[in-house]
């Protein structure tokens, strides 16, 4: 009789452990559920046909058509902008290429959220399991992933790599996604992403093999719908 109480103390002080151990765990892989308007991702679609056009000029592997031949650069800065009379900035935009999002979480997520301890290569291991559990290919679907489960919490009964792919999901968008107005889904003859559009600047996202081509344009003459459309309907890759 003895022996089997002792059995079950030690079963139930072991049980004990693992639950504290899962609720340590559980708070330390806790992000604050900052609310973003999910139904504003993806409410809009524009579809792109390519117009060749005679003022073509490149960056990287995208070519589209000149509209900035009046920009100079800024001092200091990759910027190029363009003055008023008064020498204020009227406008401006950029032009950078960097490896898509689905790209980072999948290789090397730990450059993102250096605040937790997780090796690249659980990191790695995670979110490859993660992305592929949810066919999450490229960035845009990724965004639509989020669009459908941000807020992902993880409780008691959460498996722990689980707890720690939800924790990089909820801080890769606390992170990379600005205060947005709305994200506006991108396709074309020759490219696809979207666009995501704030208080004063619209980011161009141009999705392109492992690359995102990102175009900012901030100013009224830049960031109204139809200066955005002509402007995709020149790009192409190559």
């Amino acid at each position: 009789m003895k022996k089997k109480l002792i059995i079950k103390l030690i079963v139930f002080i072991i049980l004990m452990c693992f639950i504290v151990f899962k609720y340590v765990v559980l708070l330390n892989y806790k992000t604050e559920d900052i609310p973003i308007d999910n139904d504003s991702i993806f409410n809009e679609t524009i579809n792109i046909k390519y117009r060749e056009s005679n003022n073509q000029t490149s960056f990287e592997n995208m070519t589209y058509n000149n509209y900035f031949s009046d920009y100079v650069t800024k001092e200091n800065t990759n910027f190029k902008v363009k003055y008023n009379s008064d020498n204020k900035v009227e406008s401006f935009y950029n032009i950078s290429k960097e490896k898509q999002y689905i790209y980072i979480l999948n290789n090397n997520s730990l450059s993102l959220f250096a605040d937790k301890e997780v090796s690249s290569f659980e990191t790695e291991k995670y979110m490859k399991d993660y992305l592929n559990k949810n066919n999450i290919k490229n960035d845009i679907d990724l965004l639509k992933h989020i669009k459908e489960k941000y807020y992902i919490k993880s409780y008691i009964y959460t498996p722990i790599k689980t707890m720690k792919s939800n924790y990089i999901i909820n801080s890769f968008v606390q992170i990379a996604l600005p205060e947005f107005k709305n994200i506006v889904l991108v396709k074309g003859d020759n490219t696809n992403g979207y666009i995501i559009n704030t208080k004063s600047v619209s980011e161009i996202h141009l999705l392109y093999n492992d690359d995102q081509y990102i175009i900012t344009l901030s100013g009224n003459d830049l960031t109204n719908k139809e200066f955005i459309n002509r402007l995709l309907e020149s790009i192409k890759f190559s």
